[in-house]
């Protein structure tokens, strides 16, 4: 990943600005006195946005409560994951789909860990069991994010250390 991508992320992950939201990349509420809330993940997209990569689009702004969207142009926008040209913005290495020869982007950012590690419990007490890439259990940003259990800072330590 971008060195100076990378970095910026944590430091707003760790910034204690953003408010943390599950299932959107970023949730508008329209009566909540603390404002916008993100996924992980929607952070990294509004560095994206602010280095003009990407655009954030609002479909339904006549909704108090709603999702914003990211993408190049809005037909085109998405509000789970993100688009593929932040990952290539950011050099997001692609993964390998195992049993099956294409490498796809990593638009969950999934991760190896190794077992009977801190993190790893953690993981597997939070998340259950998760897929295997060789020998280390794989889980992903997206998961915990939206699992609720992993704050910010948690979730930049992994970033730190697996990105």
């Amino acid at each position: 990943m971008k060195a100076e991508v990378k970095a910026e992320w944590i430091k707003r992950l760790r910034s204690g600005k953003y408010t943390q939201t599950t299932g959107a990349l970023h949730r508008v509420l329209g009566d909540d006195p603390r404002g916008d809330r993100y996924c992980c993940l929607g952070i990294l997209c509004e560095i994206a946005v602010e280095q003009e990569v990407v655009k954030v689009f609002d479909p339904r702004p006549e909704n108090n409560d709603r999702e914003l969207e990211y993408g190049t142009d809005e037909g085109y926008a998405v509000s789970g994951v993100p688009p593929e040209s932040v990952l290539v913005w950011a050099e997001v290495p692609k993964r390998q789909v195992s049993g099956r020869s294409v490498e796809l982007h990593n638009d969950e950012f999934h991760f190896t860990v190794e077992k009977d590690t801190p993190l790893h419990e953690k993981l597997k007490e939070t998340l259950g069991l998760s897929a295997y890439r060789g020998d280390d259990p794989e889980y992903s940003l997206v998961e915990m994010n939206d699992s609720g259990e992993f704050t910010f800072e948690e979730i930049a330590d992994v970033i730190e250390q697996y990105f």
